[in-house]
């Protein structure tokens, strides 16, 4: 038998890497940065965003888990090129999968060298007993990052009583300038976070609220491993997120998520298989408004632009999502605005906001109303509008222009009725960003562009305030609010930083908050009413997350690595 030349079989060889598109170097793969990983050691994930781990050393592999910053692993293979990135197969309490090093100028991972840390010792070393806290795990000038998810605040001094400087998300990384210091029962450290300089506890008796990043020794060149050629990927698209996502609601049988645009239409997930590619719908519509119908799961209501009239003035309409048509037209204007859209969830009634006036709908077509802004200055239109369940109580929120610019009334009014304007702190001197109701319309909330909330118990108008310190380097604006079976107000929150927070009612007492690392602003939030479960409108894309745990279930966007 004769046989094949080995030549032949190197150029066989050398044209099927060409065909694969992956190029094959010594020390480095394509788009990455020099390896520093090393098979059989150690590595932690930097502080950031997390890293995914898949089932094969490609972008099209299938998601396996993430790894969070501060996660350590076991290296066990690797680099293998492919997609423009190192990849190395990893171990963790979580699993075994492949995961990438870095980008072209960032490193994701790094290395542990066991020696490399100095031994933590006592903070309360030398220190009266009961001034500490838990003993220090940190040293100066390492890289470390908050583990709790309630912030840290960032003082002038290490003490209680200092003054709040700015607070520290979790997640976020910074340096320790200085510390450990013992006071108070706590252990603090001055740091540097986003250019600002504080202290911030470590830890009180109990808890730990940071950990450190594992300082690194860089393997030198003779140590560092030649990459591998990783199987031909099959090609995916590159991430694209949302174009300008608006809101995002669950049908009432939480089948479906609806992500809404303000360009694009919509977009439909599958609330069994949330991997599977959206459904988009009403491609190039200006969407409004959006909001799931309180009992029939194929219907959503939307108030979006007119298209017969180049998109100026708006339409509200009931559209089936399922059949992918419009069902019933509530309203509609060639000129003029509508916004504020919100559907009594144990009626068919519909409120919104009608050129600056309030306007409630019958779903079923009778007993229509509108009612025009009571005058005060005769410079006031309402801006945000909430209805309880049974649709007999609303509440709605109206901008005063003062002289000291734009200030907000709150008025509440019976079905059919008039309303009246809340007496106690009757013009409050922040705009408005959003209004909601509980289901028996007994709370009404006010949030607004500085990151405060505002509660009146009815009948009685009992008021409480949850109010940011005007030296707060977080005031974030409140975007949208909802409330969950239990009675909780549940917050989306948006500049600097996306937050979504969970307040006991009526106390504003926050009790759990998801900070999303990466991101600025949390448009809207929605809850599952099959599962306890939220849809958070992230920047560009939807996060999925357990409203136990707060932790990320999944992400949603149009496509996905």
């Amino acid at each position: 038998m004769a046989r094949f030349p080995w030549w032949r079989l190197a150029i066989l060889f050398v044209l099927l890497i060409s065909a694969a598109g992956v190029v094959y170097t010594q020390d480095t793969c394509p788009g990455a940065p020099a390896p520093r990983l090393i098979v059989g050691e150690n590595g932690v994930v930097m502080p950031g965003s997390t890293n995914n781990v898949r089932n094969s050393p490609s972008t099209s592999g299938e998601l396996a888990f993430q790894m969070s910053a501060g996660t350590l692993f076991e290296v066990l293979d690797g680099p293998a090129c492919a997609d423009g990135y190192a990849w190395w197969q990893v171990s963790t309490a979580g699993g075994t999968g492949w995961t990438v090093e870095g980008s072209e100028d960032e490193y994701f991972l790094q290395p542990v060298a066991a020696d490399a840390a100095p031994t933590p010792t006592s903070a309360s070393a030398g220190q009266p007993e009961g001034e500490c806290g838990l003993p220090t795990r940190l040293f100066e000038g390492q890289f470390a990052f908050l583990n709790s998810t309630t912030p840290n605040r960032l003082r002038d001094q290490p003490s209680a009583s200092g003054a709040q400087i700015t607070q520290v998300f979790n997640d976020q990384n910074f340096t320790l300038l200085e510390g450990p210091v013992c006071a108070e029962g706590f252990t603090w450290w001055r740091i540097e976070y986003k250019d600002e300089i504080g202290w911030t506890v470590e830890s009180n008796g109990d808890d730990y609220f940071m950990d450190g990043v594992a300082a690194t020794a860089t393997p030198p060149p003779s140590s560092t491993p030649s990459p591998t050629l990783a199987p031909t990927p099959t090609a995916t698209p590159a991430y694209i997120g949302f174009t300008e996502p608006r809101e995002v609601v669950w049908t009432s049988d939480g089948g479906r998520i609806v992500v809404s645009t303000n360009r694009d239409g919509l977009f439909v997930f599958d609330g069994e298989n949330l991997a599977a590619p959206p459904e988009h719908l009403l491609a190039g519509l200006r969407i409004v408004a959006l909001e799931a119908h309180p009992t029939e799961p194929e219907l959503v209501a939307l108030i979006t632009g007119n298209p017969e009239n180049d998109g100026d003035g708006y339409r509200v309409v009931l559209y089936d999502v399922a059949a992918d048509e419009e069902v019933a037209l509530i309203a509609s204007s060639a000129a003029g605005y509508s916004r504020g859209l919100q559907v009594a969830a144990d009626s068919a009634l519909l409120i919104r906001i009608e050129n600056g006036n309030l306007a409630v709908d019958d779903l079923a077509g009778e007993n229509d109303f509108s009612l025009p802004m009571p005058s005060l200055m005769n410079q006031e239109t309402f801006n945000h509008a909430a209805i309880s369940a049974d649709g007999q109580t609303y509440a709605a929120s109206a901008g005063l222009l003062t002289d000291d610019g734009i200030a907000t009334v709150v008025f509440v009014g019976e079905y059919g009725e008039d309303p009246i304007a809340i007496e106690q702190e009757p013009v409050i001197e922040t705009r408005s960003r959003s209004l909601a109701m509980n289901a028996d319309g007994s709370l009404v909330v006010l949030g607004d562009n500085v990151g405060s909330l505002r509660v009146w118990s009815l009948p009685d108008y009992t008021y409480s305030s949850f109010i940011r310190s005007e030296r707060s380097g977080t005031s974030n604006t409140i975007n949208a609010m909802i409330f969950d079976p239990q009675n909780r107000l549940i917050t989306a929150e948006s500049d600097p930083q996306a937050v979504v927070r969970v307040f006991v009612m009526p106390e504003l007492t926050v009790v759990n908050t998801y900070n999303p690392r990466g991101f600025t602003t949390a448009q809207d939030v929605s809850l599952n009413p099959a599962s306890d479960q939220i849809a958070v409108v992230l920047d560009d894309v939807v996060h999925i997350v357990d409203l136990a745990s707060m932790e990320r279930v999944t992400t949603l966007a149009p496509i996905r690595n």
